[in-house]
Order: structure tokens, then C-alpha cells, then sequence
């Protein structure tokens, strides 16, 4: 048309889906890195130990780009809303892992480190397992919204969180088979199963807010139940509902 370039201006849906899907994969980037980074500084807070700490972050990115294959290989396509399943799989992964890795913490000192990953599969199997079923029904659910994205969203998470068991039970064990701890984390965790629990910081923290808790169980849950039906009357009278694109970005969004 013998436009040029400069004074070209573009609208319509077509200009506005492409914003919104640039938009949506440069705020999984920064989401990505968020989670990435904070998850792995918790796990090793809470492993102290940076072999297990790395076994366990790759499982759950793995199990994270499993979730984003499965939409890939069955033929259909990430939108603003299924951006958001990737963090969602990788947060519960990490969560699983955790558990089985401090199973085969506590297993070293107990009875030794041959065989503590299959003992620590087999510890964590049943509560792991139950915690996998009941997220993916409570996910599944959202499947008889009328809205695509949203059904989308709750089919292919729910058989994600189902996908990751296979890493939890399957490449987890495998990897603390082949990079097993050593002799000297082995004396370090025995040490530490010896430490009277009672000298133990966050025991202490659990035991002082459970007195509290104790004392006036009454007010606790007066408190608690005030709060919930307050929350409560704010979401069914000021919660609204839209199909408008734009909402769900903040205003400062460079799309807006």
C-alpha cells in the first residue's frame, strides 16, 4: 500500500492476541525465574545438603517440561491461561520430592544408606500418591467450565500432577541410587538424628505457638471462623467475573 513502516499502525484481535501471547510468555519468563530461584534456595534450606538439593530441582523440572510435552505431543497449544501449569507442576513436584529426599535422610542414620531409597519410596509412597490423587480430582473439576482455557488448564494439569509420580518414583530413587551421600554426610545426618529434638529451633518455635495455641483454643477458632465468613461475604459480593483479555494484566503492563 506504500506505507511506510514508520507511519504503519496495526489493530484488531489478530494485533491484540499477539500482545497478549508476547505478554504471557515474557511473564512466565520472570514467574519461571522467580519460582526456579526461590524454590531451590528453600530446598536447600531445608535439605542442607546440595547433592540432594540438585536431585531433587531436576526432578521437578523435568516433571515440569513433561506437563508443557503433554500439551505439545496431544496436539494442542499454550494460552494465557495453561502459562501458568508449568510453575504450578514444578511447586508440587518440588513439594514430593522433598518429602521422599527427607525419607532418605532419615532412613541413612536409621538403618543405613544401602537400600534408603527404595525405604524412602516405600515411606512416602501412600501419602504421596493420596496427595497427588486429591490435587488432580480437585484440578479436574475445572473441566465443566464453559470457558476453553479453563478447561484446558484443569485436564492438563490433573494428568500432569499425575505424570510427576513417575518422577518422584522412578527418576528421584534412581538418581540417589547413583550419587548416593557419603560416609561424612552420612556421620553429619547420624549426629543430627542424635541432637535431642528439643534443642532443635523450629521445634521449639512448634512447641511455644502450640501452648499459645492451647491455652485459648476457644479464641483461636472464633478468630479463625470470623475471618473466613468475612472472607467469604467479600467473595460472593464483590467477586465479579469477565471475558475482557486486558483485565487480567496490571495497568503499568507494557500491553495495556
Amino acid at each position: 500500500c506504500d506505507i511506510a513502516a514508520s507511519e504503519l499502525r496495526m489493530g484488531g484481535p489478530p494485533v491484540d492476541n499477539l500482545a497478549i501471547d508476547r505478554e504471557g510468555e515474557e511473564s512466565l519468563r520472570r514467574l519461571a525465574t522467580l519460582s526456579f530461584g526461590l524454590g531451590f534456595l528453600l530446598c536447600l534450606a531445608c535439605l542442607r545438603n546440595f547433592k540432594l538439593t540438585m536431585i531433587v530441582f531436576c526432578t521437578a523440572i523435568f516433571s515440569e517440561l513433561t506437563s508443557l510435552a503433554l500439551v505439545w505431543y496431544s496436539g494442542a497449544k499454550v494460552d494465557a491461561i495453561l502459562l501458568t501449569m508449568p510453575t504450578l507442576i514444578y511447586v508440587l513436584t518440588i513439594s514430593g520430592a522433598i518429602h521422599i529426599a527427607n525419607y532418605y535422610r532419615d532412613a541413612g542414620p536409621e538403618s543405613g544408606l544401602e537400600g534408603a531409597p527404595s525405604r524412602a519410596v516405600g515411606k512416602a509412597l501412600m501419602p504421596c500418591t493420596l496427595a497427588a490423587l486429591t490435587t488432580a480430582v480437585g484440578l479436574i473439576s475445572l473441566y465443566i467450565s464453559d470457558l476453553v482455557p479453563i478447561r484446558k488448564f484443569g485436564l492438563y494439569s490433573s494428568i500432569s500432577v499425575l505424570t510427576s509420580l513417575v518422577w518422584l518414583y522412578v527418576f528421584l530413587p534412581s538418581a540417589l541410587y547413583l550419587w548416593p551421600m557419603t560416609d561424612k554426610e552420612h556421620a553429619r545426618l547420624r549426629a543430627a538424628a542424635d541432637k535431642p529434638v528439643s534443642d532443635r529451633f523450629w521445634t521449639q518455635a512448634a512447641w511455644w505457638t502450640g501452648e499459645r495455641v492451647l491455652r485459648a483454643p476457644a479464641v483461636i477458632f472464633g478468630l479463625f471462623l470470623t475471618v473466613t465468613l468475612e472472607l467469604g461475604y467479600g467473595a460472593a459480593t464483590k467477586m465479579k467475573t469477565t471475558v475482557k483479555m486486558m483485565t487480567p494484566f496490571d495497568e503499568e503492563a507494557s500491553i495495556t
